[in-house]
Parts: structure tokens; sequence; C-alpha cells
């Protein structure tokens, strides 16, 4: 187990969480549409039955009948199934509307162990430039260390006799005294661009590291 796990971990528990809430909220947008259709049918038969009803009013009235006995607008029933119908669609909008909450908080909290992992990988990708920039530290203070030693060692020794110092230990010498980064050796673009191959391995390491893949030896090795 590394240090990238438990966010690996927690943005996959987060993906868990955000495709079991949109599937509720598909299923409970499904229920409401059909609660809705259903309401929609009842009021559509009610206004008809009232439109009716104004109609056989309208005729009562036209002909001096007595209107005392006019038959309810709409009939008990269909009264009763339209008031169920209204709970039962408000109720099934509002269960569509919570759910619809918790999905944006869902997907909020995705966002989030997303931005966690890229924060992680590019903490652990720098831990690494800073631990190899530390090596690095490390070689020149030794070779400052030995270099300075095998200098003034050979100085003595070039004073008090003239055998002791080989041509490859003056060579030695003469490269402890040069630039340690020499661009007469180095391909003008890298000069200019630096080193393009080594950084487009980095960034697919990167890339690979974010999705959660297995960093391969080769990439590790660069």
């Amino acid at each position: 187990m590394n240090s990238l796990d438990p966010k690996y971990a927690a943005r996959t528990e987060a993906r868990a969480r955000l495709d079991y809430t949109q599937e509720a909220v598909a299923r409970a947008t499904r229920l409401a549409s059909t609660a809705h259709e259903h309401l929609r049918d009842l009021e559509k038969r009610a206004e008809d039955a009232e439109a009716n009803n104004a109609t056989e009013l309208a005729k009562l009235i036209a002909h001096g009948e007595p209107t005392t006995e006019l038959p309810a607008m709409v009939n008990d029933d269909l009264a009763q199934a339209l008031s169920a119908a209204r709970r039962d669609h408000s109720v099934k909008a509002k269960a569509l509307a919570q759910l619809e909450a918790i999905r944006a908080e869902a997907e909020a909290d995705l966002t989030a162990a997303e931005r966690a992992v890229v924060k992680a990988v590019d903490q652990f990708l720098n831990d690494e430039i800073v631990a190899r920039a530390r090596h690095v530290e490390d070689l020149l203070n030794e070779a400052r260390r030995l270099g300075t030693a095998l200098k003034y060692f050979t100085t003595a020794a070039g004073v008090h006799s003239t055998n002791l110092v080989s041509d490859h230990t003056l060579s030695v010498l003469d490269r402890l005294e040069a630039p340690l980064l020499d661009a007469r050796h180095v391909p003008v673009d890298m000069v200019k661009l630096g080193d393009v191959a080594a950084f487009r391995d980095w960034t697919a390491r990167r890339e690979q590291m974010i999705a959660g893949g297995v960093v391969s030896e080769e990439h590790k090795a660069a």
C-alpha cells in the first residue's frame, strides 16, 4: 500500500455512490413521470366531465327547467381518484427532488475526490523530484569533498615528486575546474527545450497514476 491508495479508494467509493444515486434518480424520474401522466389523464377526464355538466346545465337553464337535481360536476369515484393522484404525484415529485439533491452532493464529493487524487499524485511526483535533487546534491557534496582532497594531495605530490601524478589524475582535476554541465556536449534542442522525451514519459506516467493504473518499471526508471 502506498500513499495514493487511500485517495484512490475514496474516489472509487465516491464514484460508486454517484452511480447508485444516479440510478435512484432515474427510477424516481420514471415514477414521477408516470404519476404526472396519470394525474394529467384524470384532470383531463375531470375537465371533460365538468364541460359536459356545464353543457347540460346550460340546456336546463335555457329551457327553464329546474336545476336543483343536477348531478355533481365530477362523480365521487373520479374525484377520489383525482385527489389520490395529486397526492401520489406530489409525494413522488418531492422524493425525486430529494434524490436529485443527494445526487448533486454525490457529484460534488466525486469532484473533490478526483481533485484529491490529482493533488496527491502531484505531491508524490514532486517528492520524487526533490529526492532526486537531494541525491544529486549528496553526490556533488561527495565529489567536492573527494575532489578537494585529491587536488591538494596532488599539489603536494607535485611539489615533492614528479612521478606520482598521472595524466588521468590531471584530467580528473581539470574536470573539477570546468563547469559541471558542459553545453558543448549537449544537443542544441535539449539546451533550448530540455529533455522533451523524458518529460513526455513523466507526463504519461502522471496521467497513468491519476487514472489509478499500475506504474510500469519502465516509467519508474524514467
